[in-house]
């Protein structure tokens, strides 16, 4: 497994170095973030500062820029610096697990799951691929090329870093640096939103932290993944406030809602309120009723921050919520209707090209191919038809908006065994951590890693531009270590 996963870095960076267009010192800039790290954090000691490096560039260093001040532009289509230092982020930690000599302590249920989306991805995307080359008599433009690549390759860079996790981090102590890490994002999301939004300082970064009026930060590139970190390093903070019985600060997690709020996403809203909810069932069932209190008034001036904000509610979501970016369509349920063609056009797709699914990054594709029978038209109601026809005659793109939907169409039969026995791990051992999580620091570590997948899984209902197999990773990691290691807590 380990000796195979390896050609995915390997490959991204074949493609970077003999796609692109870039000069000497570009080159040399590569070349030092392969060689350098290693050294400076020394990997062959301390081989667990490689998985926190790459989750320190994933909070810090910008996604969309491809020039970068007194070294120049790297030319690729699809293809970022970001995109180029992820690489070879994964790159080190492929390199440390083939030359380990630790045990990868790994349940068997896991090991099942790695091969089988190992397999998915795979076959499916192989089969994709050869079907797209048949049914459009042509390759794919280089900056599809270039999305195509990256979409196939970042499922697994998620494998190496599950497996990194299972074989490098497995003491408490070194999952609360992970966590320490996106509970700095959590900060540097706000200060990013309070310099460029609030005060409007340095304008001309516009362009890299607005999208039409939307907040999409700094660091992230897009609104809706600077929403979706904001959603999850709340938790993270929240973990160490209560850990360290910093219970003043509980109220600067309200903060939080001012970078979801620039975003004028709805599903971040129900990706957080879902999560906090979680959080809040988990946690404080077991903490004294000064908490209960405590969470009651939080959820009061919450409440009352949406209510009083204008004349009315429905006021109050349109100029809090959507600003003067969705004034008209915030409350609109016409966005639903729309999904819901998204989803039954995707069904269309997974019947047609069963069981393999149109590979990894290409139903967007398909979505939009007229060749495809239209075997759910008939069943849908006359709001969502017309999005159903217009995806069908090419006046609209879009992708599934729900990331289950969104995965089975692109890996078939295949895809949804996948899915299935994922939702049933996490389930499972959400029901087992109850047994063996019962003191204050295990249960607050259980309501926040719960707290995050289930805000993600709300999240993913509705939406699924953004897919993180990283971030999957590590919640699934973290899922089952607290199964194996609660005598490492407190």
């Amino acid at each position: 497994m380990k000796q195979t996963l390896v050609l995915a870095p390997v490959i991204m960076i074949i493609f970077i170095l003999f796609g692109g267009i870039y000069s000497f010192i570009v080159f040399v800039f590569i070349a030092a973030f392969a060689l350098l790290p290693p050294i400076i954090f020394k990997y062959s000691i301390y081989p667990e500062r490689a998985l926190y490096f790459f989750f320190i560039i994933w909070i810090s260093i910008p996604k969309n820029i491809r020039r970068v001040p007194f070294v120049g532009l790297f030319d690729l289509p699809g293809i970022s610096y970001f995109d180029i230092i992820q690489t070879l982020a994964v790159l080190h930690i492929i390199i440390l697990l083939l030359i380990t000599k630790r045990r990868v302590l790994i349940p068997k249920n896991i090991w099942s799951l790695i091969y089988l989306f190992f397999f998915t991805i795979l076959v499916s995307t192989i089969f994709g691929v050869i079907k797209y080359y048949y049914s459009y008599q042509s390759f794919p433009s280089q900056l599809l090329l270039g999305n195509i690549v990256e979409d196939f390759i970042n499922p697994f860079y998620g494998l190496i870093i599950l497996l990194g996790l299972f074989t490098f981090i497995t003491q408490y102590s070194q999952v609360e640096k992970i966590i320490k890490i996106f509970a700095i994002s959590g900060i540097l999301i706000l200060l990013d939103y309070f310099i460029f939004d609030f005060l409007g300082l340095f304008k001309f970064l516009l362009i890299w932290v607005s999208q039409g009026g939307r907040h999409k930060g700094f660091f992230f590139g897009d609104y809706m993944a600077n929403g979706l970190f904001g959603v999850i390093t709340s938790f993270a903070m929240a973990y160490f406030i209560l850990k360290n019985k910093k219970n003043y600060l509980l109220p600067f997690l309200l903060l939080m809602l001012f970078p979801i709020q620039a975003t004028y996403e709805r599903t971040v809203y129900i990706a957080y309120f879902t999560g906090l909810i979680t959080f809040a069932l988990i946690y404080f069932q077991k903490v004294k009723t000064k908490y209960k209190v405590f969470l009651f008034f939080f959820l009061i001036i919450a409440s009352l921050i949406f209510i009083y904000n204008a004349s009315s509610f429905n006021d109050s979501l349109n100029s809090f919520y959507a600003g003067n970016v969705r004034k008209t369509d915030f409350t609109d349920s016409q966005s639903f209707y729309s999904r819901l063609a998204a989803w039954f056009r995707s069904f269309d797709v997974f019947v047609y090209l069963f069981p393999f699914g149109t590979g990894e990054g290409l139903s967007q594709q398909y979505l939009n191919a007229h060749f495809i029978p239209q075997l759910t038209g008939g069943l849908i109601n006359q709001k969502s038809y017309v999005m159903y026809s217009s995806l069908i005659s090419g006046v609209k793109t879009t992708k599934a908006h729900n990331i289950f939907v969104h995965y089975v169409s692109e890996h078939g039969l295949l895809g949804l065994i996948t899915i299935y026995i994922f939702i049933k791990t996490i389930l499972r051992n959400y029901s087992f951590s109850k047994k063996l999580m019962n003191k204050h620091d295990q249960v607050l570590f259980r309501a926040m890693v719960y707290a995050m997948i289930f805000g993600l899984g709300a999240y993913y209902m509705v939406e699924s531009a953004e897919r993180l197999y990283f971030l999957y990773s590590m919640l699934l990691f973290f899922s089952v270590f607290m199964l194996y290691v609660p005598k490492n807590t407190t």
